[in-house]
């Protein structure tokens, strides 16, 4: 992630949510969804990235009331709905505009509703 307006690198804000989701995604194993030595290089892999590029930021009240409000206003799920309301949040506490990055178009769709700038991976 770089700050706006510059090329500056900042580090990647992942939050206590997120990394819990994607914890649960490597344990998909127990239904046999992926190898569990894939699974775990992966959790290792990202784990040993926490320390330095990624700030990880804690679930709070107002994530959630904000969650609450993007369910409401996209029909979101509620993971999605989280993910989305942590970015907003963060950007009106920090008054900066960060990109917010997934894959799925609605979500997508969302964020750009709510004046994010989106990067879509997998395009």
């Amino acid at each position: 992630m770089c700050s706006p307006g510059t090329t500056q690198q900042i580090g990647l804000r992942f939050s206590q949510f997120q990394w819990s989701k994607f914890g649960l995604r490597c344990e998909g194993v127990r239904v046999g969804d992926i190898d569990v030595n894939v699974a775990a290089a992966s959790l290792d892999h990202v784990q040993s990235h926490l320390t330095a590029p990624f700030i990880r930021q804690l679930v709070s009240d107002p994530v959630i009331d904000t969650a609450l409000e993007m369910v409401d206003r996209y029909a979101l799920r509620a993971y999605d709905a989280l993910q989305l309301a942590d970015c907003l949040v963060l950007c009106a506490a920090d008054g900066e505009t960060y990109t917010f990055v997934c894959s799925d178009h609605r979500l997508l769709d969302a964020a750009r509703s709510e004046h994010l700038q989106t990067l879509d991976p997998a395009a």
